[in-house]
């Protein structure tokens, strides 16, 4: 049974949820968390749109469910707090996109060193201060330069 839903994606051969991309879709509100309760999602991308408060633990239900998500993009909302640590327990991340945010002055979570997949690591404009942690040079494809 073929499904079209505007935004998302969904396997051919089994019909399930892979991707879900509704970026600017005038989103507003706090984060949704129902997403990462779709265990076979690979791809959020909630880009440009009018997400706001915190990224708590208890609302992205994320790190166990949908440990081999591989794009989390969560660029240019209204998103602040601190970017949490847990978020690096997402190993199979290739992109990771929280940039132009206005998330709380501090360091980048030193974990970020576990997301060693990530190939796209998005982060302008968050509002961090501090030291690069050492362990951002785990990252083997970062490219990193300066």
């Amino acid at each position: 049974m073929p499904y079209n839903w505007t935004g998302v994606t969904c396997e051919p051969c089994f019909g399930t949820v892979s991707s879900n991309d509704l970026s600017n879709f005038n989103v507003a509100g706090g984060f949704p968390s129902g997403f990462y309760r779709i265990p076979t999602l690979r791809h959020l991308s909630l880009t440009w749109n009018d997400l706001s408060g915190g990224l708590p633990a208890t609302n992205i239900a994320l790190c166990s469910p949908v440990p081999s998500a591989q794009v989390l993009s969560l660029y240019s909302n209204l998103i602040f707090g601190w970017i949490p640590s847990f978020l690096a327990n997402l190993t199979e991340l290739t992109q990771f996109d929280l940039g132009f945010n206005p998330f709380c002055c501090g360091v980048r979570p030193s974990e970020i060193g576990n997301l060693t997949k990530v190939e796209v690591l998005g982060l302008p404009f968050a509002n961090l201060t501090g030291d690069i942690p050492d362990s951002i040079g785990n990252l083997s494809s970062n490219g990193l330069t300066g």
